[in-house]
């Protein structure tokens, strides 16, 4: 476990307190604990016992933006990327801090780099498909969720994305209730991590599929977990909206652009 974890580095950096790599472990544990402040301490010492590693930034980069310090994150992958152009944890997280920053066309182009040097990284594929979704290139994106199903067809994330997409796609085109609660139950049986919003996913891919019944459970059962997790306040009132569609037997459906 994570604090057990802490205890060991912390001895481990009594008896060699400048090494970079368990600086550096340090940091991410008290990160996984919400201790973010003192692990961008840790992570910043590891990053100057050893200036050439890019995962060092890129990581720090992610510790800032959990904070909500997005330029300080900015500045992080950007120097990642200055020593590792082709590092694909740093292109991922640039460009999705960019698609929340409004800039989507940014987001990406750094998606596409990535794809070029990994195409089958599921991370890349999801994150692009959300762009081009929310510029409605609904096609490209069915595309990017097809090939990471192709590449990761076990991954939750890849599995809950693709659900999501074929049940609340704002063309109708592209609806398949049936295939989407598949999707759905699988991201959940697969699921590591006890993510309240698979739940999510599921109701709204058992509306889309006519089974209300189904998808008011579904949403209550998101509700639930997802108040205990600490789920922020706006994604649950996005979630009540979409259980008062489904006690009205109406799916949901995201606004087309």
């Amino acid at each position: 476990d994570w604090e057990s974890a802490g205890h060991w580095y912390a001895e481990a950096l009594r008896l060699e307190p400048n090494a970079a790599r368990i600086n550096a472990n340090m940091a991410v544990v008290l990160w996984r604990v919400g201790r973010a402040r003192e692990a961008v301490e840790f992570m910043t010492k590891a990053a100057q016992l050893s200036p050439g590693n890019a995962d060092f930034l890129n990581e720090r980069g992610m510790m800032f933006l959990s904070e909500g310090e997005a330029k300080g994150a900015l500045v992080d992958f950007n120097a990642a990327l200055a020593l590792d152009g082709r590092h694909c944890g740093a292109l991922l997280n640039r460009g999705n801090l960019f698609f929340y920053a409004g800039r989507p066309e940014l987001a990406e182009g750094d998606f596409s780099l990535g794809l070029r040097i990994y195409p089958r990284d599921v991370g890349l594929l999801t994150s692009r498909a959300r762009v081009y979704a929310a510029q409605g290139r609904y096609e490209e994106a069915r595309q990017d969720l097809e090939a990471a199903f192709g590449a990761a067809s076990k991954d939750a994330r890849v599995l809950n994305d693709f659900a999501w997409f074929l049940a609340t796609c704002p063309d109708n085109h592209y609806w398949n209730g049936s295939l989407a609660v598949e999707l759905a139950l699988a991201a959940l049986a697969n699921d590591k991590v006890q993510d309240p919003g698979l739940y999510d996913t599921l109701a709204a891919a058992q509306a889309r599929a006519g089974n209300f019944k189904a998808a008011v459970a579904a949403q209550d059962k998101a509700l639930l977990k997802g108040r205990a997790k600490g789920v922020p306040e706006e994604a649950l009132r996005e979630w009540e909206d979409r259980l008062r569609l489904y006690l009205k037997d109406q799916a949901y459906a995201q606004a087309r652009l």
